[in-house]
């Protein structure tokens, strides 16, 4: 169990073959951040099993960070990987940006303070199956949104 982090809960900078399972993560800003860095560009993550629950409404370090973020550099250079079987509670979305790839399956979202998963930018072959929301709360919250370049 990781708690009461001001920034990320897990962190790291343009990794290959990262794998983060089976935490728990509560009352960070960001619960997993694994994004492009240096020229690095981050490949083959796994990030399944988490429980996050960033407690949103009652977070001294803010309500603005993402449960799970994944970026990579740029069109060119596009990050890799699959988000299953994660619990995120009272957090925001899922948020990913210069993909390929990626797999995000079977996650469960409840009460989301904004949106459920966030695509931005570059993303190739991707695939959104059988994840669960329920209470996503923000003013305009879609449960899917795609911002393509």
């Amino acid at each position: 169990t990781i708690s009461r982090v001001d920034w990320e809960c897990v962190d790291s900078h343009g990794g290959s073959r990262l794998t983060v399972t089976n935490n728990t993560l509560l009352t960070c800003r960001t619960g997993v951040m694994i994004g492009a860095s240096g020229g690095f560009t981050p490949k083959d993550i796994v990030i399944s099993g988490n429980t996050i629950d960033n407690q949103a409404e009652s977070n001294p370090y803010g309500n603005n960070g993402s449960s799970i973020l994944l970026w990579g550099m740029d069109a060119n250079n596009l990050s890799t990987g699959r988000i299953t079987n994660n619990t995120i509670l009272r957090s925001n979305q899922i948020y990913l940006k210069n993909t390929k790839d990626i797999d995000v399956s079977e996650n469960t979202l409840t009460k989301m303070n904004a949106l459920g998963i966030f695509f931005e930018s570059y993303n190739q072959n991707f695939r959104v199956t059988n994840n669960v929301f329920t209470d996503i709360c923000g003013l305009v919250s879609p449960v899917l949104q795609l911002n393509v370049e």
